[in-house]
């Protein structure tokens, strides 16, 4: 085989090496999201009522993120610098002030096939506010829901080995089975399963067990999840 050397240009140079400083930026933030979840009785409180186990929480690394303040100063003592945090979308200016979206929430770091951490997903604790109850990460080059799901990094070995995957809605459906014992499920992080994470499933298994919540959405999503499955030749 004649192996064929294409120089890279200085634009993509410049393009993989902003991808490198944001995953960089993203695991710095997911161990500061671990340390103010232990500081938070709030968030330990909230992850207590659901019935979490500490194993459970630490296994998928799941924390908490305080005031944007907070989090702008613990991240510029670990030396991020404040440009990479703006340009991985984890801050953006507000006015004057530097504003993070996941602030008052709990934290789910989302990892793709490789296990980087490529965004997050946050639930506000405040039952009161008018906000949005989930919020994601922005769209990117790295982190596109479509093509990811939930909790595949830490459930490939079992999919392989039972050779079946379960597939359920959100992040606590498969931190739950997870910590039940059911190993190889993955969420699609919503209720619409798509043709990218389809082909994600179809690198480990043909077989899906679909568990949507049996809701009127989760029934409707179930439905067009079997049709796109089938459509790809899956079991």
């Amino acid at each position: 085989i004649e192996v064929v050397r294409e120089q890279t240009s200085k634009q993509m140079k410049q393009q993989y090496n902003q991808l490198e400083r944001t995953l960089a930026c993203f695991k710095q933030a997911t161990t500061v999201f671990c340390s103010m979840f232990n500081e938070s009785q709030l968030a330990r409180n909230y992850f207590s009522k659901r019935q979490l186990s500490s194993e459970s929480i630490d296994m998928f690394g799941l924390g908490y993120c305080g005031s944007s303040k907070q989090l702008l100063e613990a991240l510029k003592d670990l030396n991020v610098p404040e440009a990479d945090l703006v340009s991985s979308g984890l801050f953006s200016n507000n006015q004057q002030d530097m504003y993070c979206r996941f602030q008052h929430r709990v934290i789910f770091p989302i990892a793709d096939y490789q296990s980087r951490v490529v965004g997050f997903g946050a639930r506000i604790l405040d039952p009161t506010s008018s906000a949005a109850k989930y919020v994601n990460s922005e769209e990117s080059k790295l982190f596109n829901k479509r093509k990811l799901l939930y909790g595949l990094s830490y459930a490939k070995q079992s999919i392989k080995q039972q050779k079946c995957v379960l597939l359920v809605e959100g992040y606590m459906d498969v931190i739950m089975c997870s910590q039940y014992g059911f190993q190889n499920v993955v969420a699609c992080m919503g209720t619409s399963l798509t043709l990218d994470q389809v082909q994600l499933i179809k690198r480990l298994t043909d077989s899906v067990v679909i568990m949507f919540d049996n809701d009127k959405a989760g029934q409707s999503a179930t439905k067009r999840s079997i049709e796109i499955l089938l459509q790809e030749n899956m079991t």
